[in-house]
């Protein structure tokens, strides 16, 4: 497998970096692909969803969620974006979608709650909300996906009930007839989960767990969720192994996450999750295994077209260790199942760049990101068949 980056002054013929807003093409050893980005202003503090969760979707035209002081925001990424308050005194928030059909789950911190709130137009309006269950004291850090059942699509919500800054029970909501069904699992020891629905299976979820010590025994575990929220084949997956985010296709499964000493991982499956291999040709460094030697919060989202990843990128490990404001923004994206990658700077060399989020839909990547006064939003496509294909950036 091979791997091509490109930056703003040293790009290779065809190899072109967005930086700022419009539309580019870059090209790799796999088809080259068009970058476009738009910028929305935010007003004061700006939170987007934390790795493990998404905050972008694309219904009819991109859909993503964020918060400006504390208000919950969606917006309709038309010509002129159109913004809807969703919430006020907001925690953690998360989005979920499947075609029209959108899921916002968030921390209520006015009323103690984690709720959500539907919508089945779009996002052009939502539905009141619904509660989930009492908030935890520390960081809940939610994660949802929408998973067909025989009666149209089940919501699953999953957080981590952290009495402080460490772990917690891990929690598990899922919708019923009857409305949400909570079940709470106080063995888990979780910071963060990350949850999947594929189609014709039950939903999926990793989590970063705490049970089996600290420091290089922080693991990432794997399950598959029943119809009462139970977890069915639980099992270690990754060592050590920190903040995880998941996606999967057929019997293909991705896990983002990065280990104690700050590097940046992707992992794959090729057996529906059983088992877990690094990938290595989307790597840099002298050992060719971290996507990032010095980077950590991958966020990854994949279907049989496209493959995306994004991360934190600072320049030192001490720098990432404090989460730094030099942290700029890390991707690649593969159109080929992963056979080659293209690195891009979709900030340039922008600073205090993300959290980000992507999602992928039929050819396209969408990665939406918190930048400095405001939110970024990039549709990544493949274009294949213009012209010769250059050589690899070395």
């Amino acid at each position: 497998m091979r791997s091509a980056v490109c930056y703003a002054a040293t790009c290779a013929v065809g190899t072109t970096l967005i930086a700022g807003h419009g539309a580019v093409t870059a090209r790799a050893a796999g088809p080259p692909v068009t970058v476009r980005t738009v910028a929305l202003e935010a007003d004061g503090v700006i939170g987007v969803a934390l790795t493990n969760g998404t905050a972008v979707h694309l219904a009819d035209v991109p859909v993503t969620v964020h918060t400006e002081n504390g208000t919950l925001v969606a917006v309709r990424w038309t010509e002129v974006p159109t913004r809807t308050p969703m919430a006020s005194a907001v925690g953690g928030t998360t989005l979920a979608g499947h075609g029209l059909r959108l899921l916002v789950a968030y921390v209520d911190l006015a009323h103690d709650e984690m709720r959500v709130r539907r919508s089945d137009d779009g996002g052009r309006t939502w539905a009141p909300p619904e509660v989930l269950g009492p908030r935890p004291a520390g960081p809940a850090l939610p994660t949802a996906c929408l998973a067909a059942a025989d009666d149209g699509l089940r919501g699953v919500v999953a957080w981590s009930a952290q009495p402080s800054e460490s772990d917690g029970p891990l929690s598990i909501a899922q919708s019923t007839d009857a409305g949400w069904h909570l079940a709470v699992h106080a063995a888990v020891r979780s910071s963060g989960a990350a949850v999947y629905c594929p189609t014709g299976g039950p939903p999926e979820i990793v989590w970063r767990d705490h049970r089996d010590g600290t420091g290089p025994r922080v693991a990432v575990y794997r399950a598959e969720v029943d119809a009462s929220g139970g977890l069915l084949r639980e099992r270690r997956v990754l060592a050590p192994a920190y903040d995880p985010s998941l996606c999967g296709y057929a019997d293909i499964r991705f896990v983002g996450y990065h280990t104690g000493t700050n590097d940046a991982h992707l992992a794959r499956s090729l057996d529906g999750g059983v088992t877990f291999a690094e990938v290595t040709g989307a790597a840099e460094g002298p050992r060719g295994q971290a996507l990032d030697d010095t980077g950590k919060f991958v966020s990854v989202a994949c279907g049989p077209h496209v493959i995306v990843a994004t991360w934190g990128d600072w320049p030192t490990k001490a720098a990432a260790n404090a989460k730094a404001p030099s942290r700029q923004l890390g991707a690649v994206v593969s159109t080929d199942g992963g056979a080659s990658w293209l690195r891009l700077r979709l900030a340039g060399d922008d600073t205090s760049q993300g959290p980000a989020t992507v999602a992928v839909s039929g050819e396209r990547a969408l990665v939406f990101w918190k930048a400095v006064g405001g939110v970024r939003l990039a549709v990544i496509e493949p274009q294949p068949g213009h012209g010769e294909v250059p050589r690899e950036t070395p």
